[in-house]
């Protein structure tokens, strides 16, 4: 891959995010007329249920794109080491995943952070829906972000936080954002990308960050519903 297509490349999610699922929603446009980032709660929930459903289109999209940029879904594959997996691969992504999601809870102690999760939108949303979009998501962002850390002439680490940086960024924007803005929460997903980065990189096979990335986000996901839910009921919106 050439330079500016490596750029590309660490731009594409982020961009997606931005760009294809945000700008034009009903609240985007109320925001960018209005000039006011108070928008009104009706277009809030509706961007918010037609986000959940984007979701499921923005990871695939994400996939496309990043094979597309590599030459196809072959070169995808072979470039991330789809086939490279064991006991190794299994066990090192379980436990990045639980060390991920112990470095959340331990960043939610600070007041900064734990009051965004009692708004966190996936309290909001069916829990099968949910599950989907961590799966889909998973294989959509780990392939991507494993590109991102071997195509950089400056090697797997600048690669590696190149991404992660990108990857708060695609969560932070979009419809719906996948974490609550805010940036302790921002930087939090900066780790935990570096950690999902350094999965990869320890093993050599994107399956070990396919397996961090389902036990971080569903763990926490069923922590914080079981936390939030019962006081907030904002489970059937």
């Amino acid at each position: 891959m050439t330079e500016l297509r490596n750029y590309m490349l660490l731009a594409s999610y982020p961009a997606i995010a931005i760009f294809v699922f945000d700008l034009f929603s009903p609240g985007s446009r109320w925001a960018t007329k209005n000039k006011s980032m108070a928008v009104p709660e009706s277009l809030r929930q509706q961007d918010e249920r037609r986000g959940r459903v984007l979701l499921l289109f923005k990871y695939p999209l994400l996939l496309i794109v990043t094979a597309w940029l590599v030459g196809g879904f072959t070169n995808l594959s072979t470039s991330i080491a789809y086939h490279r997996l064991g006991f190794r691969s299994y066990f090192v992504g379980i436990l990045a995943g639980l060390f991920a999601l112990a470095f959340r809870r331990l960043a939610a102690s600070a007041p900064s952070i734990s009051q965004f999760e009692v708004e966190d939108y996936s309290l909001r949303g069916t829990v099968s829906v949910w599950l989907a979009i961590f799966a889909i998501g998973a294989i959509a962002e780990e392939s991507w972000r494993a590109l991102c850390i071997g195509s950089f002439h400056d090697g797997p680490r600048f690669g590696n936080v190149a991404a992660a940086a990108c990857f708060s960024l695609a969560h932070m924007s979009g419809l719906p954002p996948r974490m609550t803005r805010g940036l302790g929460v921002a930087a939090v997903e900066v780790v935990v990308g570096l950690i999902f980065g350094a999965t990869f990189m320890v093993t050599g096979s994107v399956f070990s960050s396919f397996l961090a990335s389902i036990v971080y986000y569903t763990s926490n996901y069923f922590w914080i519903r079981h936390r939030y839910l019962p006081v907030g009921r904002l489970g059937a919106s």
